[in-house]
């Protein structure tokens, strides 16, 4: 699946996730928010609450497809992001099955969208200016909290 363009659910939804990611960065972690629908309904939400739970893999995604819960099927669903995903998110999508993701920014965190659009998700990428506002506001704010996130991304091959 190639990367596509945006459609206005893709917009309205994503402002959901937006929403979480504000949440998440008034409790003291990273501004990541994520959504999960299904036929134009939201099925769950989530957001970063590393630094709140001390718990490295709780991730807005992770978080989203824990709130979700053992669906009888992921084949069906878009997965909104705020921020371009890591591997271990991205893993967990592709474990799942889920075919779709919209990113609202991979400027300050790039991700691997090749290897999304390589492994077949159709993958929307907004790089939106609230999105993006609320990572580099993270970033100015608490340096050593990114730093310390994204080293362990540079020692094994990552792309932060």
């Amino acid at each position: 699946m190639p990367i596509v363009a945006a459609t206005e659910d893709d917009r309205r939804f994503l402002r959901l996730a937006v929403r979480e990611a504000e949440t998440s960065l008034a409790n003291g972690s990273l501004p990541v928010g994520s959504v999960i629908v299904r036929a134009g309904e939201v099925v769950a939400a989530g957001r970063n609450r590393a630094f709140e739970t001390n718990d490295p893999t709780s991730h807005a995604e992770t978080d989203c497809l824990r709130n979700a819960g053992m669906l009888d099927t992921f084949g069906d669903l878009t997965l909104y992001t705020t921020l371009s995903p890591c591997m271990m998110c991205t893993g967990a999508m592709l474990f799942l099955g889920i075919p779709r993701i919209v990113i609202g920014d991979r400027q300050t965190y790039p991700g691997d969208v090749d290897f999304l659009v390589e492994r077949g998700l159709e993958v929307v990428l907004l790089d939106d200016p609230e999105c993006i506002g609320l990572m580099r506001r993270f970033i100015t704010e608490r340096p050593e909290a990114w730093n310390r996130i994204v080293a362990g991304d540079r020692q094994h091959g990552g792309h932060a």
